[in-house]
């Protein structure tokens, strides 16, 4: 009954008043009025309503009394009550009739449940990212020129004609253990397959850049080996010269190395070294100059040392006009790395530029360690249109899963053929007289495993001391 105001009736009060009092020491049905004013609140609303406001009403009277008889202030005056209750009476909503309980409030969430929800929310944004950079990978990764060996008419090797077993890049550690230092790989033991040495453990991956001089297209400008030794936590880098004069793989008369990708791609090239110096090649990488000039001005340049002749030449050659190298340590651009990576012109020839070549490759793993991925991506990008390869896309994402690993390696340089093993000589190639490295592929082949596999194979290096030859690592190549 919300609005309803009730007076009391002056013939009811005044009956009250002239009732005969009891005695102090007799309590009333109400000795505290907030009992009469609790069964009120309770009938609020309801057909009791009246009653209970007028029990409510002879309490509040009856307290007074008391309190006349006894001397004592009532705690709570019999007008005081009433107002109390019409104002109740007020605020009360109207209800259904026949409904007697208060409508329950509604539950409150708990905690758990809001965390759960957050949680979920969380999870949610997580899937959908992981969903967008998949995305993202798997059109990157469809960009690469991804090839299947074709050549078939390779006279040995794993590569020519047929598509090679997939590499091995996850492999279980031993538990509790944390950081390349201490992980130890669990890898099958080192063997020799078709004459080749081999271990699990070592992905090897042949590095090509490819010629753009005007008029010699279509020849390997740089061939360098990047062993990725798994069992040692080592990169190796492993320089292959130009003119170096072997037996060309799939039935080519003997040339120079470089020719062999010119006659038949880079199977022809991977089966090549393979068959005249027993290193087992998994994959290559064929990338243009162009490409490694993008990486390096991504990676905002790399430090290199230059000699007063290099500056110089680096100058002339390479059509940088907003950066000017000087004798000493420079910041070179992709323009400036990629002339002091070509040039043969300076120092000892194609000996000295394969050095160079192994340093920059080194200055780019030294960048790659702090590059962001923000960086990384930029590099992909760029780089992504002019690089072929026969690595799978699974094997693309496990090796760029495992490259921070793999960059904080250390780093170490060879070069075939060694200093003693070789010697020059002029041949006749194509009907003309032509200066090349004659190659003793022999021993060049024990020096060059030896370096990629270590004590893998123990029996190389006990040759090379035995006869008193240098390793790899200790001659400077």
């Amino acid at each position: 009954m919300a609005g309803k105001r009730f007076k009391p009736n002056q013939n009811d009060r005044a009956r009250h008043r002239s009732a005969p009092r009891p005695e102090p020491t007799e309590l009333q049905k109400y000795t505290d009025l907030s009992d009469g004013f609790d069964d009120f609140e309770e009938a609020a609303g309801s057909a009791a309503e009246n009653d209970a406001f007028n029990d409510l009403l002879d309490a509040a009277l009856e307290n007074e009394e008391r309190a006349d008889l006894t001397g004592e202030i009532p705690a709570v005056s019999a007008r005081s009550a009433v107002k109390a209750a019409e104002a109740s009476v007020t605020r009360a909503p109207e209800r259904p009739a026949g409904r007697t309980s208060p409508k329950p409030e509604k539950a409150k969430r708990s905690k758990k449940s809001i965390v759960f929800a957050i949680l979920s929310l969380l999870l949610s944004l997580v899937f959908i990212l992981v969903g967008i950079a998949a995305l993202y990978a798997g059109n990157l990764l469809n960009s690469f020129q991804f090839i299947t060996p074709v050549h078939p008419n390779s006279s040995g090797g794993n590569s020519g004609g047929q598509q090679t077993a997939p590499i091995v890049i996850d492999a279980p550690t031993q538990p509790g253990k944390s950081g390349p230092e201490d992980v130890q790989i669990s890898f099958n033991d080192p063997v020799q397959i078709d004459g080749l040495y081999h271990d699990d453990a070592i992905i090897n991956i042949l590095l090509l850049g490819t010629d753009d001089y005007v008029g010699d297209q279509g020849r390997s400008d740089s061939m360098m080996l990047v062993s990725i030794d798994r069992r040692h936590q080592k990169l190796k880098v492993t320089s292959f010269m130009r003119d170096m004069y072997v037996d060309l793989s799939g039935g080519w008369a003997p040339n120079r190395i470089n020719v062999a990708y010119f006659l038949g791609g880079p199977d022809c090239l991977v089966n090549t070294i393979e068959d005249n110096f027993k290193i087992d090649i998994d994959r290559y990488v064929v990338v243009t100059y162009y490409a490694f000039e993008k990486i390096v001005d991504a990676l905002g340049g790399v430090e290199m040392e230059l000699s007063a002749a290099e500056a110089a030449y680096i100058n002339q050659e390479s059509g940088e006009t907003n950066a000017y190298a000087v004798e000493g340590l420079n910041l070179l651009t992709g323009k400036q790395a990629r002339m002091y990576a070509r040039t043969r012109k300076i120092g000892n020839g194609d000996f000295e530029r394969t050095s160079r070549q192994r340093n920059i490759f080194s200055s780019i793993v030294k960048k790659m360690k702090g590059a962001s991925i923000f960086t990384l991506t930029q590099i992909a990008n760029e780089v992504v249109p002019e690089v072929s390869t026969n690595l799978s896309q699974e094997e693309m994402v496990g090796l760029l899963m495992n490259g921070t690993t793999y960059f904080n390696y250390e780093v170490q340089q060879a070069r075939i053929p060694s200093d003693e093993f070789y010697y020059n000589d002029a041949v006749i190639i194509s009907g003309y007289e032509s200066y090349v490295l004659i190659p003793d592929t022999e021993w060049n082949s024990i020096y060059a495993n030896d370096f990629i596999y270590g004590d893998d194979f123990p029996e190389l290096g006990a040759t090379l001391d035995h006869y008193g030859y240098k390793h790899a690592v200790d001659s400077g190549n």
